[in-house]
């Protein structure tokens, strides 16, 4: 259903006034605050792939060049720093994971409808699961290896589909902000037509 253009659907889920507790929530999970801070998070996450992949092929170097030989012995505290960095940002990448978990749990729940009828959110759901999922095996140095090669190319479209994502619904909102302009200007428009109507009579 969803075509990647604003739609009359999404703009008049956003036109709604929201009662409920429920619908506030549904309401604030596509507010620009929102939006805002899930771009932020796209490129906090970004920083952490990127900065992994960086130790990690620094740690496949030291394994191919210095284990066979004890050339390198003077490196190898800086393999347990490195190891310990790659651990750590591991573990903040998968925190903002869980995060994008939450929020895609929140919207099915309080914006179920909303949701299952835009296919982009649909697989912005299933791309995150995924990479929640390969993340938590990445934790077991013994599975890695079987994965290795996938896991990065998935990383990568993680990054891409969440900055799509991001500006596909930073788009919606602006469209969205310019109509209700449009449609307060062409109010205006009218009222003036009938005062001059009632000034000519």
């Amino acid at each position: 259903m969803d075509s990647g253009v604003f739609s009359t659907e999404t703009e008049a889920y956003l036109e709604k006034v929201p009662e409920t507790t429920s619908e506030k929530i549904g309401h604030f999970l596509h507010s620009s605050t929102c939006h805002l801070i899930v771009i932020v998070l796209v490129l906090v996450d970004c920083a952490f792939v990127l900065t992994e992949l960086i130790f990690d092929g620094k740690l496949d170097t030291y394994d191919e060049y210095c284990n066979p030989t004890p050339s390198c012995s003077e490196q190898s505290h800086k393999l347990h720093h490195w190891e310990h960095v790659t651990h750590a940002i591991h573990i903040c990448s998968i925190l903002v994971l869980s995060i994008f978990m939450a929020e895609v749990v929140l919207k099915i729940v309080f914006t179920r409808a909303h949701f299952f009828s835009h296919k982009i959110e649909m697989i912005d759901g299933v791309v995150v699961l995924l990479s929640w999922i390969l993340d938590l095996i990445m934790l077991n140095p013994n599975l890695v290896g079987k994965w290795a090669e996938f896991i990065i190319v998935f990383r990568f479209i993680r990054l891409i589909n969440g900055m799509i994502l991001s500006a596909k619904q930073a788009t919606d909102k602006r469209v969205h902000e310019q109509k209700r302009k449009v449609q307060q200007l062409e109010k205006e428009v009218e009222d003036l037509k009938k005062q001059l109507k009632t000034i000519e009579q």
